[in-house]
């Protein structure tokens, strides 16, 4: 009856931190991005992330905060950095 089932489908709950360590936010960013393809770089899934935290909280950020996040988002390719960034968004909105 072995198998494999395919990855397991990550919780609905959203953890906004403060995270403890370096896995912890990237089951968050797994979190996240889970199911929007193969075909997306991590880079695109970075910037993702971080566009969905503006979105949620009402940030509106200009036209070259958005073009310089995302070319830094290609530089860097850093999913730890993008999910901390977006905590950091939502919480400071939870905080107001």
């Amino acid at each position: 009856m072995g198998g494999s089932r395919g990855p397991v489908e990550p919780t609905p709950k959203r953890d906004i931190g403060p995270y403890a360590d370096a896995p912890q936010a990237l089951v968050q960013f797994g979190a996240q991005t889970w199911g929007m393809g193969q075909h997306l770089s991590t880079a695109e899934l970075c910037d993702i992330v971080l566009k969905e935290a503006a979105m949620m909280t009402g940030v509106r950020p200009s036209l070259f905060e958005q073009e310089y996040v995302s070319r830094y988002m290609e530089m860097h390719n850093d999913p730890v950095f993008s999910t901390i960034l977006a905590a950091w968004i939502v919480r400071a909105k939870m905080a107001e």
